[in-house]
């Protein structure tokens, strides 16, 4: 991987897959070099491992709980990318570690509306519920959790999923 010229056609996959195997690894901070060595390069690789790159910064930098530097790794990928889904989901997750319940909240409300039948969907609706309760706009917090519960009829929703919002339903009207 270190041999590959700057100007090879294979020189941002072999950057990132470096990065990959020294994240992998537990090198986060080498990792970081090879995934920002992939995004610099711009020219000189597919736009699938650009994007690719930019979400493993994000990632990276998410584990290194440099939360700010995540959020703009992650907000740097295009919106028409096929990974845009995984960015608003990991933007989320981003956003509850910072205790950002509005930015969370804007996320999920986005996810939801762009990719309603995603597989990741049903935990943005009950982490709509949670980041609802956080903000004390418990109304909109128990209506988020009926409508999970009202999956488990459609077969969405899984028993243990079921659990916790009725549990959830029954703390917030306590």
């Amino acid at each position: 991987f270190n041999e590959l010229p700057a100007d090879s056609g294979y020189f941002s996959r072999a950057r990132y897959f470096l990065g990959t195997i020294l994240a992998e690894s537990g090198d986060l901070e080498e990792s970081l070099a090879e995934f920002e060595s992939v995004v610099e390069a711009q020219g000189s690789g597919s736009s699938s491992v650009l994007q690719l790159a930019q979400l493993a910064l994000g990632r990276v930098h998410y584990e290194l709980g440099n939360y700010q530097e995540a959020v703009d790794a992650y907000q740097a990928l295009p919106s028409d990318s096929p990974y845009f889904a995984e960015q608003l989901y990991e933007l989320v997750w981003t956003y509850i570690k910072q205790q950002d319940w509005t930015s969370a909240l804007r996320h999920v409300d986005i996810f939801l509306i762009a990719y309603p039948e995603h597989r990741y969907s049903l935990q943005m609706k009950l982490n709509q519920g949670h980041l609802n309760m956080k903000a004390s706009a418990f109304e909109k917090a128990l209506a988020a959790y009926e409508r999970v519960a009202g999956e488990k009829q459609s077969g969405r929703a899984t028993a243990a999923q079921v659990s916790e919002v009725k549990r959830l339903i029954e703390e917030a009207e306590t």
